[in-house]
């Protein structure tokens, strides 16, 4: 995990599914770097599997992720 997390230093943006880990390094609104690390459900990883194009823009990964869960499970 450490060595992730290392080799994600010089890059500003990136979203890893690692397994059932998801990083995602973004940056908030006053231009600080976050990283964030989730255990992904069997369920996250399904629609994650499904919908690759979720990784695309790590800002927005976690809420997109979150959404997808939803409409799947309202049955959209």
């Amino acid at each position: 995990m450490r060595s992730l997390l290392t080799a994600l230093d010089e890059v500003p943006v990136a979203c890893l599914s690692v397994g059932s880990l998801f990083i995602v390094k973004s940056v908030d609104a006053a231009g600080n770097a976050m990283i964030q690390v989730r255990t992904l459900s069997p369920q996250e990883l399904r629609v994650l599997e499904e919908f690759p194009e979720i990784q695309r823009v790590p800002n927005q990964a976690l809420d997109k992720l979150a959404f997808a869960v939803a409409q799947r499970s309202l049955g959209a």
